[in-house]
């Protein structure tokens, strides 16, 4: 099977599983520090009223609708992927280029929807050798190597369970690399300082 080929079936994979939709998503609570969020939404088989309490941010996990059970991707409402885009935007004001370290369904829907995150000075970087044969909404998907390359500065840590080992691998191998940010940081209603 050729590279383009693979690439077309694990593009379709992945959006065919976020094709499932909650409606009326509204976003109750979010704790940025602690990567945890209150949403609700309606589920769009059985029409009823959910409530998805503590749930964590950018998590590649599943929630159910209590009502039928119907299973949904976590969703990121859309003012966490306004406060999102508005910190990549002071990020590549301050470092000029950003990588974004993790490349899971969640993160590369959010590329799907994000002018910003399109950007020719955002890098999506990943080690899986797979993901970076995937077009990613017509960005490439970089091995870490892209850090040294490009002299990237700062790092943002897409996959908040993996934080531990991606920043270890940020410092111990790309010594250019000033700034290490966890995802999460990056949907506070407070623009963050760096």
């Amino acid at each position: 099977m050729s590279d383009a080929k693979f690439s077309e079936i694990l593009c379709y994979i992945s959006e065919a599983q976020s094709l499932i939709k909650i409606g009326s998503i509204e976003l109750q609570w979010v704790d940025p520090q602690m990567g945890r969020q209150t949403i609700s939404g309606i589920c769009s088989n059985c029409s009823q009223k959910n409530i998805w309490e503590n749930i964590k941010l950018f998590a590649n996990d599943y929630i159910y609708c209590s009502h039928c059970g119907q299973k949904y991707d976590i969703p990121c409402p859309p003012q966490l992927r306004e406060n999102l885009e508005k910190n990549v935007a002071i990020l590549l004001k301050k470092y000029g280029k950003v990588a974004l370290w993790g490349m899971t369904l969640t993160i590369m829907n959010l590329f799907r929807r994000s002018r910003m995150l399109r950007d020719s000075n955002v890098f999506p970087v990943d080690i899986s050798e797979s993901k970076r044969k995937m077009d990613l909404y017509g960005k490439k998907i970089y091995a870490p190597a892209i850090l040294d390359e490009e002299e990237i500065r700062v790092v943002v840590v897409a996959v908040p369970s993996h934080a531990a080992q991606i920043s270890c691998q940020a410092k111990e191998n790309h010594p250019k690399v000033m700034k290490i940010i966890d995802i999460c940081r990056l949907v506070d209603f407070n623009p963050v300082r760096y």
